[in-house]
């Protein structure tokens, strides 16, 4: 009556087990994937990182030339506050700051803003601070 092919069930998939020879692709598969999501883990762990230091350096430098804009006549103390608040020291700050940061402080004459002549040497209305880090890449 029945009479069994054995042709028949030679391709087909038992439930739980793959087609014969194919077992463990899935795995193979899987470690790679795992490999690709480490690697953007620790990609965006280092960008995350680097936006983080991107903004403490902003701040600190905000508040420099904050600090240095309140004792714009005198040179010398525009000088003092700039690098006291600045991002290099930082201890004024209430962020950490960043290791190895080099402060630079700039007096400026902007001849549209009053209290500045461009004729009398010394003079000045502005201040610029700006900050430079290096930092090598590991590597």
């Amino acid at each position: 009556m029945y009479e069994m092919n054995d042709h028949s069930n030679r391709m087909s998939a038992s439930p739980g087990r793959g087609i014969a020879g194919e077992g463990g692709q899935v795995m193979v598969l899987a470690a790679m994937l795992m490999v690709a999501l480490i690697a953007l883990a620790g990609l965006a762990v280092d960008v995350g990182h680097a936006y983080l230091v991107k903004r403490q350096l902003q701040a600190g430098v905000d508040a420099a030339a904050l600090s240095a804009a309140q004792d714009i006549p005198d040179a010398a103390a525009v000088t003092a506050a700039a690098y006291a608040y600045g991002p290099s020291v930082g201890a004024k700050n209430a962020t950490t700051t960043v290791d190895k940061a080099t402060t630079q402080v700039e007096l400026k004459c902007i001849r549209s803003a009053p209290g500045c002549s461009t004729k009398r040497a010394g003079s000045f209305n502005a201040v610029r601070v700006s900050v430079q880090v290096a930092c090598r890449v590991p590597g």
